[in-house]
């Protein structure tokens, strides 16, 4: 027999002397090959065929490891089966066989390509089993009402439909479908108004791999609030702006006049024709609103729409400006104007942003979900001092032991109102001394502290986060006189030497025209003739 071609090897289970199911090889097998039995033992390990059951990721592997087609048979109305006959995932069916006894219903493959284990059932369809649960995405959260909203999902493979949900992240409530699509959708029905609903998507496939998504949140539409009118004698200004018709896809502006107001760029979930809105501006809140806005207010603002309800708005963009001598005579921070719209008995601040500002008016816009009261308001400026330390000096900059050191900063208020400041000199890290000073807004002052060092050393000066240094350095000692060196002999002058030389010359001159010989006195001896000339 040669074991290294075994043909249509099969393991067969009998119970009773019946057969109750049969794995058989389609391809040869080579029972030489170490990596095949290694693979028929991991095979055996995880397939229990009476019980028409095995482990899909385990027996796979070893499936792929022998890359070999193989067929499984299952009978039916057999009472040795735990389960309804078919393929089982850790109990759960993957598919049912519904075959009758001796008929071969079943095969699967392995897709060493893929990694995939693929069942078939002739004129059925084909099932795959990959041991991975339903990837989730795209969850989102549509069509929002006072009491329902919709729960959309895509998974990557066919699998079932739960939306576990509820008031707090605990959820407590679970709404599901059991057939296997890939686009989910789960309609919630029954919910509170006006609430924050936490929830998450779950998903599990056919052969019981289950994913779920991560907690998110949705809120309902609170309640429309019941209609508000203003006596005639309370309003102040009034203005209406028509709209033929605004879609999803080309939202509407329109510009506002004779109101704060100044546009409103409409976006709607619905399409919406003949659209009328109409803004009204009064003295007072209307006598239907028990509590006044927040803060101080400019102005009451009344908008009256036809044809559009907030189940038809998805968000409004309302343009609105404030007068600047309004938030200067009424001390108002600028940074606190805001737009607040009353709903549902109460006002809710919109988020706001300021857009510009020209000679007379500052400019705003703030988004709302819907039309209804508004209420233009700011808060008044707190008065309170605030104080910034400048300008540190440190004289001298190098001084000998002992002698003082003038450290001094400028605090300036620069709040609007009067209040005192304590300021805090540090040398070395140590607290060297403090003196504190009442300052009116926009004043300053100069604070000064003295100190003296008397070691040697560089010191280090902080006061309110300024730094600087000195250094102390002893004097140095005097020089040692310089020698003073020896007399030196000094002659007459030369004006005495020149009179000397000279009255020695006159004495040599007398002396020796003194001792000169001299001729002697006799008679006249007569001159010779003189001879002629010839």
């Amino acid at each position: 027999m040669d074991f290294t071609n075994i043909e249509s090897l099969t393991f067969e289970r009998v119970v009773d002397g019946v057969p109750v199911g049969r794995l058989r090889f389609l391809e040869n097998i080579d029972l030489c090959d170490m990596n095949t039995v290694n693979g028929l033992i991991n095979l055996g390990n995880n397939l229990e065929i009476a019980l028409a059951k095995m482990s899909l990721n385990t027996a796979a592997d070893a499936l792929a490891a022998m890359n070999k087609k193989s067929e499984l048979v299952m009978l039916k109305g057999l009472e040795n089966f735990i389960k309804t006959p078919g393929i089982l995932k850790d109990g759960i069916p993957v598919l049912l066989s519904g075959a009758e006894n001796n008929e071969n219903v079943p095969y699967f493959n392995w897709d060493n390509v893929n990694k995939k284990l693929v069942f078939h059932v002739k004129g059925w369809s084909t099932y795959e089993a990959d041991g991975i649960p339903p990837t989730i995405t795209s969850v989102s959260v549509s069509g929002i009402t006072t009491s329902s909203a919709t729960i959309t999902w895509v998974t990557d493979e066919s699998a079932t439909s739960v939306v576990e949900y509820g008031t707090s992240p605990s959820y407590g409530l679970t709404k599901s479908e059991n057939a296997l699509v890939k686009n989910h959708s789960i309609t919630l029905t029954g919910l509170s108004a006006g609430t924050t609903y936490y929830f998450r998507v779950k998903s599990k496939d056919s052969v019981g791999l289950e994913n779920a998504s991560a907690g998110m949140t949705f809120r309902t539409s609170s309640p429309p609030s019941p209609p508000v009118t203003i006596p005639p004698a309370a309003v102040v200004s009034e203005t209406t702006v028509r709209i033929e018709n605004i879609t999803p896809a080309a939202p509407a502006r329109v510009d506002v006049q004779n109101v704060p107001i100044t546009s409103l760029e409409i976006n709607v979930k619905n399409a919406v024709e003949n659209v009328s809105i109409t803004v009204q501006q009064s003295t007072a809140r209307p006598a239907e609103i028990a509590i006044a806005a927040p803060g101080a207010t400019y102005a009451y603002l009344n908008i009256i729409t036809e044809n559009i309800t907030d189940a038809d708005i998805d968000y409004v963009w309302i343009g609105f400006r404030v007068e600047k001598s309004w938030i200067v005579s009424e001390g108002i921070d600028e940074s606190t104007i805001a737009l607040y719209r009353y709903s549902a008995g109460e006002w809710t601040r919109l988020p706001t942003e300021r857009v510009r500002e020209d000679a007379s008016y500052v400019y705003f816009r703030s988004r709302s979900p819907g039309l209804s009261v508004f209420a233009i308001s700011g808060s008044k400026v707190v008065a309170m001092a605030e104080f910034t330390v400048i300008n540190l000096t440190v004289t001298p900059a190098r001084v000998e032991p002992g002698k003082r050191v003038i450290i001094s900063v400028d605090v300036r208020n620069t709040g609007n109102a009067s209040g005192s400041y304590t300021v805090t000199l540090r040398i070395n890290g140590a607290v060297e001394g403090t003196q504190s000073v009442l300052l009116s807004p926009g004043e300053t002052r100069t604070v000064s502290f003295a100190t003296t060092k008397t070691s040697e050393g560089i010191y280090l000066v902080e006061v309110d986060g300024l730094r600087g240094s000195f250094t102390v350095v002893a004097p140095a000692p005097p020089a040692p006189p310089a020698p003073v060196p020896p007399p030196v002999a000094v002659g007459p002058p030369i004006e005495s030497l020149v009179v000397i030389s000279v009255a020695v010359l006159a004495i040599v001159i007398i002396l020796m025209w003194m001792l000169a010989p001299r001729p002697s006195k006799g008679p006249k001896v007569p001159e010779a003739p003189k001879k002629a000339k010839k």
